[in-house]
């Protein structure tokens, strides 16, 4: 698709690499989505490298998105990347919004991610993910489900594991459960969380972790 085409060839842009003295290739690069809205049938993933930049639009699953699949995923080797100004409506398609394994240090940043039926955003393995300025629901406040039985709420809205984080200034606005962290010495600041289900709006499983 288009997207991933775009995605790939800001990947594809190596600069010389002055940070931190690391070997991995730096890019400086950015996809702007212009404003506009795309339906997508399959995953977004991010290559390998350093800064990396996607905003201003938003993105739509498609009828035929996989049951198994997030919106945009990245892997281990990629470092400094950044999501801002972002809309994703899953329309009860696939799995998740955004999937990061092993990533470091993502930056994720006024984000509305809305009708996900598992994940609204999950990271495995990851180290310094900052998630501010974010709205995130099953369901919207107009719609039917919203006060209905927890039966129709499935997903979690933000699942972190790993290390160091830092999470601030969220809004959840419905799910069967809210924030998850494992792990240890994160931070979580300024959350709103309300409308769950029957499960935890707040878990915490890690050490040195501070809720203010």
């Amino acid at each position: 698709m288009a997207l991933q085409r775009a995605i790939d060839a800001a990947f594809g842009v190596v600069n010389p690499s002055v940070w931190c003295n690391v070997s991995t290739p730096s890019h400086n690069t950015a996809v702007d989505l212009g404003g506009g809205t795309f339906k997508i049938s399959a995953t977004l993933w991010l290559g390998k490298g350093l800064t990396f930049r996607l905003c201003c639009g938003g993105l739509v699953a498609s009828q035929s998105f996989p049951d198994d699949a997030f919106m945009i995923s990245g892997g281990g080797g990629l470092e400094g990347v950044t999501i801002h100004d972002v809309a994703f409506d899953l329309l009860r398609k696939g799995k998740g919004a955004l999937h990061f394994d092993g990533t470091l240090r993502v930056h994720l940043d006024r984000l509305y991610i809305h009708h996900y039926t598992a994940y609204g955003i999950k990271v495995d393995s990851g180290h310094e993910v900052h998630v501010h300025n974010c709205w995130l629901g099953e369901w919207g406040w107009s719609e039917n489900p919203h006060n209905s039985p927890a039966s129709n709420l499935t997903g979690v809205a933000v699942e972190i594991d790993g290390q160091d984080h830092w999470l601030s200034d969220i809004i959840i606005f419905s799910g069967l459960r809210g924030i998850v962290l494992h792990g240890g010495a994160s931070v979580l600041t300024n959350t709103h969380i309300y409308n769950g289900g029957n499960e935890s709006a707040l878990e915490v499983s890690g050490t040195a972790v501070r809720v203010l």
